[in-house]
């Protein structure tokens, strides 16, 4: 999921929703388990992403900072990364 559908970066922010509902889509469209909260804050914090409140248009919203959800904009071969999410 991370090397597939995430950018992992200093500068990254994302709210944890966003990327749980990510991770979500992704393991059904994959036919996979979807990782539990803890795997994936467990991952993320292991790479060092942490978990912040960040500031959203909404207002401030649980966040991670130093990821993000990649978007079409990105140049990215999915094959280049080495990231395995525990189950």
């Amino acid at each position: 999921f991370v090397a597939e559908r995430c950018y992992v970066d200093s500068a990254a922010r994302t709210t944890r929703k966003a990327l749980r509902e990510a991770l979500t889509a992704w393991a059904e469209e994959a036919g996979e388990r979807t990782p539990s909260p803890k795997a994936l804050a467990s991952w993320l914090k292991n790479h060092g992403v942490s978990d912040k409140k960040i500031r959203t248009d909404g207002g401030s919203r649980d966040g991670w900072i130093g990821v993000r959800l990649r978007d079409l904009t990105d140049d990215h071969d999915p094959r280049e990364a080495q990231c395995n999410l525990p189950s």
